[in-house]
């Protein structure tokens, strides 16, 4: 990973990894996120977020 320095520019890149039923109203949603820097070979930002949703 790469640190931003100020006055960078960037860009966000989130994919949907996923969607499962865990039974009883509950989805899990599961995606994938980059934060990149203009000009550096490596992100800033490497990450997979995961949400339970409950209906």
């Amino acid at each position: 990973m790469t640190p931003v320095r100020a006055g960078a520019r960037v860009r966000s890149r989130v994919v949907l990894a996923s969607v499962e039923r865990k039974g009883g109203g509950r989805i899990v949603v599961k995606t994938d996120s980059e934060l990149q820097i203009e000009g550096e070979d490596k992100p800033a930002l490497i990450a997979q977020t995961l949400v339970m949703l409950v209906a």
